[in-house]
């Protein structure tokens, strides 16, 4: 993101008006690390429309976190600075001597922000306040269910548009009605040799109940070959 910020902010200096593509344009559109990539570029002026610089501007490109000034836009619109999401406990049945005959619910409303690593180091303060609102009404006990209602959305959290390359990321996870610590989990690893196979020492949050198969092979490099 920075080599392209500085890339437009040197066609802002060098590109008053139109012009032919500068030395700078070439030496990026040519570089090793742009071999097989897509680029478009146009530069217009805000007061007028004018383009003061383009390249290739027809060609049809995933827009990627370009698109977060269109959402972000839309729901400020829509809803207004001050919107907070709200998820609702709720429970059916009686209670008698501490036990709910019954079921509780958890009917979320898309918040994308419970126990997410960007809203600080105790991810569980939420669910803590969760379980502490349902000891207040004198539950210790239910024999029923815990039942999570995502129906405010549909079930296709994940877009067939997007690049399958991508869902393995970290940014990769889906967008359901309910959302939980971020809709992914970390594996950590105890790597040994290059060229052996590390090991699968733990999930956070715990996910024990799932099976995974490990097709990894340990490497002596300092970058990403996944």
């Amino acid at each position: 993101m920075r080599m392209i910020f500085m890339l437009v902010v040197g066609l802002l200096l060098f590109f008053p008006g139109k012009a032919q593509t500068h030395p700078a344009i070439e030496r990026f559109l040519n570089a090793p690390y742009m071999q097989g990539a897509s680029v478009s570029i146009m530069i217009k002026n805000i007061d007028d429309g004018s383009v003061i610089y383009s390249y290739d501007a027809d060609r049809e490109i995933i827009p990627a976190s370009v698109m977060k000034i269109v959402t972000t836009a839309t729901a400020l619109e829509l809803v207004g600075e001050n919107f907070r999401y709200e998820t609702a406990i709720m429970y059916d049945g009686h209670i008698h001597n501490g036990i709910l005959d019954g079921n509780i619910y958890i009917r979320g409303s898309g918040d994308p922000t419970i126990g997410s690593a960007d809203m600080g180091p105790d991810r569980d303060k939420t669910i803590r306040e969760w379980i502490t609102a349902i000891k207040n009404t004198g539950i210790k006990e239910i024999t029923g269910r815990v039942i999570a209602d995502e129906s405010i959305f549909d079930t296709e959290g994940i877009s067939m548009k997007w690049m399958r390359e991508d869902l393995g990321s970290y940014y990769g996870q889906g967008c359901y009605g309910l959302n939980m610590y971020d809709n992914r989990y970390s594996l950590f690893l105890n790597t040994g040799e290059p060229d052996s196979k590390p090991r699968i020492a733990r999930s956070e949050p715990d996910m024990s109940f799932l099976f995974f198969h490990n097709y990894l092979n340990t490497k002596n490099i300092d970058e990403d070959s996944t």
